[in-house]
């Protein structure tokens, strides 16, 4: 099978492997006090490498706490666990929410990859096992190649594509403004090719509003879509209350017909 290679080295052919982060562990003196430099070595002769073998298991705990508190905070800004049962919209939503929490905290790429792979879990968990197994050197993976994995498997391009039918073909038709407005809203984030500005949104909102609606609104000529819904509102309470007076006058001539008046 082919196997993927993340965004890192696609235009090369060589691997490009991450540099590494470095973490400050802070020690006693009497322990470090006699370390040698890296690359050189001890008066014994051993190599620096050996000293770093000896301080690896450190290095590596600490990294654990940073990432479990890093963790921790997320939590607490509201972030939630993925099992990858869920809606496509559900599954955008997640995503987009934990990368709103990724910037509010500045976390880097890598913190971004190692806290979303704890948040996986279930089917989520085991597809993006599979996922990495696609991948030559799953430690060159980046953000970003998360990330359109994630969008591939659960906010696919199939289903983004019935969205923007869906919105081309939408009119309110028997809707309420406000049930009119919620579904244009709904589908008009993936429609952003057509509906590129707030003047955009505003003549398509338009040209679905119902006939009676249309015709007074449109005359003033909108380019702040809330301006336009509020009238539009408008004009439909005043077109219902219109109807309600008509149907009570119809009603009120049945009965005096009835009595002979």
């Amino acid at each position: 099978s082919i196997m993927r290679q993340p965004d890192c080295c696609r235009k090369n052919q060589h691997v490009i492997l991450p540099k590494s982060t470095a973490v400050v562990i802070e020690t006693a003196p009497a322990a470090t006090s006699n370390m040698p430099e890296p690359g050189v070595q001890t008066s014994n002769g051993r190599p620096q490498q050996a000293m770093e073998t000896f301080a690896a298991p450190f290095y590596q705990t600490r990294l654990v706490e940073e990432t479990a508190t890093l963790i921790e905070r997320i939590y607490n800004l509201g972030a939630s666990k993925f099992s990858g049962s869920t809606s496509p919209d559900d599954a955008e939503e997640w995503i987009q929410r934990l990368e709103e929490i990724f910037d509010i905290i500045g976390c880097s790429d890598e913190q971004k990859l190692s806290v979303t792979r704890f948040l996986l879990e279930r089917d989520a968990f085991h597809w993006w096992k599979g996922v990495k197994l696609c991948y030559p050197y799953p430690s060159t993976i980046s953000w970003v190649d998360f990330r359109r994995e994630f969008y591939d498997k659960y906010f696919p391009r199939s289903y983004r594509d019935a969205k923007l039918r869906e919105f081309l073909q939408l009119t309110q038709g028997y809707m309420s403004v406000r049930q009119y407005e919620d579904k244009f809203i709904s589908l008009v984030r993936f429609a952003r090719a057509i509906v590129a500005n707030e003047v955009d949104m505003c003549r398509r909102f338009e040209d679905g509003l119902r006939r009676d609606i249309r015709m007074i609104v449109t005359a003033v000529g909108w380019t702040e879509f809330r301006g336009l819904v509020n009238s539009a509102e408008r004009v439909e309470l005043c077109i219902s209350d219109h109807q309600s007076n008509q149907e009570q006058q119809q009603q009120q001539q049945r009965i005096d017909k009835i009595i002979g008046r």
